[in-house]
């Protein structure tokens, strides 16, 4: 256990005497600027004017506040949720935006393949779930491709990334803004 100064930034003492311990925890009552702790530095914490208070996020280390897994991981959900609200934002074609959700992506080819069958579609659906008319294949055709790119170009970002991820180092990773890499290497795909 550590006795720590709060004032100081600073361990005091460092014991694992039960009965010094409870010595600490008593003086800790009477003093705020003391804290006992069974661990030194505290993880995602620092010792600002006297209190201790959580570090912001940019002012992490590793492994001290955090292990390289765990921000590895951390950033891996970061880029999850990004690509998810990047294929939900939808594609334009013809001056409308139109969903591109998985599902969208899935029913578009099924449909294509209908239409060279026979079977027409007369409409496609729009971002706000109101009908496009659809009046011919390659109109319909043309909408498949938009489609089609921009899943392309975001499952490139997003597995470009991904590695990125995978093959940086702690300081890498503690200064990466997924979104801001995410424009980065969207423009240079698109570009």
């Amino acid at each position: 256990m550590f006795l720590i100064s709060l004032k100081e930034n600073s361990v005091k003492e460092e014991s694992n005497d039960e009965s010094k311990i409870t010595i600490w925890y008593q003086m800790c009552l009477a003093d705020p600027e003391i804290l006992v702790s069974a661990k030194w530095p505290i993880p995602k914490m620092k010792i600002v004017d006297g209190k201790l208070i959580f570090k912001p996020e940019s002012e992490w280390e590793v492994p001290t506040d955090i292990t390289l897994d765990d921000l590895r991981a951390k950033r891996k959900r970061e880029l999850a949720t990004k690509y998810s609200q990047v294929c939900e934002s939808g594609v334009e074609f013809e001056g409308e935006i139109f969903q591109t959700s998985e599902k969208s992506v899935n029913r578009i080819g099924l449909a294509l393949q209908d239409w060279v069958r026979g079977i027409q579609t007369p409409y496609w659906i729009r971002k706000n779930d109101s009908h496009h008319p659809i009046s011919s294949y390659p109109q319909f055709d043309s909408l498949a491709t938009a489609i089609s790119i921009r899943w392309r170009t975001l499952l490139h970002v997003y597995t470009s990334l991904r590695d990125e991820i995978n093959s940086f180092d702690s300081d890498e990773l503690l200064s990466l803004n997924v979104n801001s890499r995410w424009s980065e290497i969207e423009s240079e795909v698109s570009a």
